[in-house]
Parts: structure tokens; sequence; C-alpha cells
């Protein structure tokens, strides 16, 4: 079963020794020790976030196996000291839960608190999160255009991390769904996207895509962390080519987003390993239709893609095994002829 927390600056938390900011509701049977891990996922940037709810879709490891974390933090008015409150909602996925639970039916239906007036106590209700309704999709047509939601996916699912630079008109929620629900359902909580997100906060924190709603004039959407992919839609009308020219490191670079990359089989503690330049990954699953013309849909989820041409150097690998086998066989053959001779 999925759990939830409620984290915000109270007087006396859960437990009678715990004040400030801390758990005023919590699942009941959920580990305590998976508090501690909750406290990133807590922080509101007021600058980026621009008083609006934040969303973020991360993962936690804990007891050796990876969980989900659906967050929400929003602004709650001033705390009993007096000082400015957050308040942060989780829902949480148990190993158990990763492959049925969808991150993006909870962003898209669960009823996130904005305030927490009842005095702090453990829940023992499941959360219930309704069956996702609609695609989306709607809120990159001021952007271009849906297609880049499977370019943005791409990039993350090749192990690149991606700014994704948004105008302020454009719902951050529904472009966190949308990017979700084009990416393969058993890689959404591994990927993790987040909005309203410094850099810091982001690649610290397990998840590869961050999402900004920023001004196309404003200079915080020129900071790029070194190594992030920017995809800027601020001022974008077109759709994306299949070799857009995206910005890598201050360099424009060309890549081909025409399909998903096929997926990476390594562990999150080992991406995060990795240099900070970006890995592209070059892999088009582009088909030639009957009228000549080349069909870039990205394939479905289970589809396979279409086989290529082996490589140049695939081929020469064969041919340099075929040579040591024959060799070996002249040696074992010539061995053998002199044991039957000598035999004699």
């Amino acid at each position: 079963m999925p759990y939830e927390v409620v984290n915000t600056s109270v007087a006396r938390g859960l437990t009678s020794e715990h004040s400030g900011f801390c758990d005023v509701l919590r699942t009941r049977g959920l580990p305590e020790e998976i508090t501690p891990l909750l406290a990133p996922f807590n922080f509101y940037n007021e600058k980026l976030a621009r008083g609006k709810p934040a969303y973020g879709v991360r993962s936690i490891r804990f007891g050796g196996r990876m969980w989900g974390v659906v967050s929400r933090v929003v602004l709650n008015g001033n705390d009993y000291t007096g000082r400015q409150n957050r308040l942060a909602h989780h829902v949480i996925a148990p190993p158990s839960e990763l492959e049925t639970l969808c991150p993006a039916a909870v962003l898209a239906g669960y009823a996130f608190r904005d305030t927490c007036n009842e005095s702090p106590r453990y829940l023992d209700r499941e959360p219930e999160v309704p069956e996702i309704a609609g695609s989306f999709d709607d809120v990159w047509e001021c952007m271009g255009g849906k297609g880049w939601r499977s370019h943005i996916a791409a990039l993350a699912l090749s192990g690149s991390r991606v700014v994704v630079l948004i105008p302020l008109s454009a719902e951050g929620r529904s472009v966190v769904i949308s990017i979700l629900l084009g990416i393969p359902i058993q890689r959404r909580w591994e990927v993790g996207v987040v909005e309203a997100s410094s850099a810091e906060q982001c690649w610290a924190h397990t998840a590869l895509i961050r999402v900004l709603a920023i001004d196309a004039n404003d200079a915080e959407g020129d900071r790029a962390w070194p190594g992030e992919v920017v995809v800027d839609l601020r001022r974008q009308s077109i759709p994306p080519s299949a070799n857009q020219e995206v910005l890598v490191e201050n360099e424009p670079v060309k890549l081909d987003f025409s399909a998903f990359a096929t997926p990476v089989q390594e562990s999150s503690a080992s991406k995060t390993e990795k240099s900070s330049k970006p890995i592209m990954v070059h892999i088009d699953f582009s088909s030639q239709t009957a009228d000549g013309t080349h069909d870039h849909r990205a394939p479905s989820f289970g589809e396979e893609p279409a086989q290529s041409t082996p490589s140049v150097g695939a081929s020469k690998v064969v041919w340099k095994q075929t040579i040591v086998w024959f060799i070996l066989g002249a040696v074992v053959g010539a061995l053998a002829g002199f044991f039957i001779v000598n035999l004699k």
C-alpha cells in the first residue's frame, strides 16, 4: 500500500520532542527511518516557484531497495512563531507498488493538502489515487507542439540531465505530468521530474529533469548547470526537427531525438557517479513508409524497435573471431595427426 506524509512547522509534531518543521501526519506502518530521507524534498524555492505549488517525482533508497516519492510543496502562511511557513505533502510508493502506482496519476488526481490545522496524528487509511483522465498534452501547444515531450524523455532516458524552460503562461504541473506519461512506466520513478527546483537540489535528489516556468527575459533562465541540456521553450513557436539544436555547456549540439533511447540497465547510484557531461545517444527508430517518406513516430511501450544494419566495427569483430577459431582448429588437427602417426 502507498503511504503519505505531511510535514510543516508546528509547536509539537507526531512525537513530543519534535517541534518546528516535522511530520504532523503520517500513515501508520511507514518506517520512521524514512522521514530523514524525505527532508531534502520539503524545501520550497520561493524564487523559482513564485508562490505556486512545486511538484516533484523522485526516488529514495531504503532497505537496499528503491521507493518512489511524489511531492507537493506550498506556502502555508506563518507558523506558530510568526515566521513564514510551508507545507510539504508526500505520497510514498514502496518497492512493491512501483510497477502499479503511476506517479503521473498521483500528481493529476490526488487531493494534496494546502494547510494542516488538525492535531498531529497517524493515518490509518491508504491514500486513494484515482485513474488519470486525459493526456495533458494540450500544455505543449503554446510551446511548439507535444513532439517536445518525447525529445525531453529521450534525453533523460539516455542519462542526460535536462532543464526545461517554459513560459509563465504554461502550467508546470501539466508539463511534469505529460513528460512522465512519455516515459516507459517501469522507468518513471527512476528518471524523476521536478518543478521549480535549482540544479543543485534536482541533481542531488535523483531527478534527471527539472522544469522551470520563467519569463523569457529572466536572467535565471541563462544559468545552466555544467553538463545539463537546456531545452528553452519560452520563445519556441514551431515543433522541433529531427536534428534540433540544444545547448550543452554553452555550445550548440545537434541531436537526433526521433525516438526514445534504449533504456540503460544501470542503478541510480551508478548514474550519479558519472561525469557531469550528458551522455547523448543517437538512435533512429524511423522507418520508411510506402510513399518513400520516413515515419519518426516513437515506438509505443512494449513495441520492438526496427532492427538496424550491423555496423562495420561489428563485422570486423566477427571476422576476427572466425580467423581465430580457424587457426585453433588447424593446430588441433595437426596435433591429432601427429599423435596418430606416432601411435602407429
